[in-house]
Parts: C-alpha cells; structure tokens; sequence
C-alpha cells in the first residue's frame, strides 16, 4: 500500500520537494512559511496546468519547527514504500506528503 488514501490508484504520479533549507542568516525570522507557500503555489499551479502530479513528496529534518511548518502547509507523515526509501541524502529524515 502507497498511502491507504491512494492506494487504490496504484503507480501516483508525484513531485519531490528536494533541498528546501534558508541561510541561517533568515532562519527563524518568519521567511520560510512565505517562501514555503510561494513554491507551493508555483507547484500547484504547474502541476495542474501542465504535469499532473496528484501528490507532493519531501523528507523532512527531523526537527519539531521545521516539521510543523509542513504540517501547518498541508503536509502528512507518509508511510508505505516512501516511507521506506533511503538514500545519503534523506538519513534520517522524515518522510511527508502533500495531496494536490
């Protein structure tokens, strides 16, 4: 099973949000929420348009703030074959998801 709620569409077309980080310089002062929803917006928009994917992949830093800006932008935590995929650059990361 994907993810329960999609499992029935087998093979789901999808778009991985890779390598979403801020300076320190910027951390912490309110510019990742916009600049998280701006890329979504830009997502969304193309990939109605014009890619068709039905989902949003990314493997989160396993820290609380960094986790809850996902979820508070629609984001779950994935389970399935996702949750599963290891590469050195998702280690011990979390994986979520985002229906589009």
């Amino acid at each position: 099973m994907l993810y329960g709620e999609l499992s029935h569409l087998g093979a789901i077309p999808a778009i991985e949000l890779k390598m979403f980080a801020l300076d320190k310089r910027y951390q912490r002062k309110g510019v990742a929420p916009t600049l998280l929803k701006a890329i979504l917006e830009v997502i969304e928009y193309y990939s109605s348009e014009h890619v068709g994917a039905k989902i949003i992949l990314l493997y989160s830093v396993p820290v609380k703030a960094v986790m809850m800006l996902y979820e508070n932008n629609g984001f779950r935590y994935a389970k399935g074959e996702y949750a599963t995929y290891v590469s050195p650059f998702n280690e011990g990361c979390v994986p979520m998801y985002k229906l589009l």
